[in-house]
């Protein structure tokens, strides 16, 4: 039986984001087992898929002093720590890798991994469009999934570059319309 870290309530399983979790039913935190979370976060944003980065190295997250808590799953400590230069704080076990977000602290992890993304360049999207495309034929995933990654970051170089170039977008436009290729 898995139980919440907090209030020690039975955790009752959840469709969240196209996954099953496991939920407080008091505190709607919730468990994700090791990979739920980046596939949670897969379909909750297309667009965000192609980040790669590990969740959890050392370069990205900030341990924290905070009260231990037990993992749901295997009821060993778990580790809090920052996810990156955000404000959110998760509950991660060092034993099977699952995941505890409090409530809220998805959403906040979206929203910040949206502001890094809308922050880049077209310059600097170029370069993860070209570390994707690598990837598509070395990447750590299914080659189905790295392309999917690399459509994505695609899809994200082309808006900013129009934004960024609107003449180029006329023109691209004027172009389109002329070609028998439609």
């Amino acid at each position: 039986m898995r139980v919440c870290p907090h209030c020690k309530s039975e955790l009752q399983k959840k469709r969240y984001k196209g996954i099953s979790v496991e939920e407080c039913p008091h505190h709607h935190g919730m468990f994700f087992d090791r990979g739920e979370l980046e596939l949670a976060r897969n379909n909750a944003d297309e667009d965000l898929r192609w980040l790669d980065f590990v969740l959890f190295t050392a370069d990205e997250l900030k341990k924290l002093q905070h009260d231990q808590v037990s993992c749901p799953r295997c009821h060993s400590d778990m580790e809090a720590l920052q996810y990156a230069g955000s404000s959110v704080i998760i509950s991660k076990c060092p034993d099977c890798q699952g995941v505890w977000l409090d409530t809220g602290e998805f959403e906040k992890m979206l929203n910040y991994l949206q502001r890094i993304v809308a922050a880049e360049s077209s310059s600097e999207l170029a370069e993860d469009w070209k570390r994707q495309a690598i990837e598509v034929l070395v990447g750590p995933k299914k080659e189905s999934e790295e392309l999917k990654d690399l459509m994505a970051v695609t899809r994200l170089l082309e808006e900013r570059w129009t934004a960024e170039h609107p003449t180029i977008e006329k023109i691209l436009e004027v172009y389109y319309e002329l070609t028998p290729f439609k």
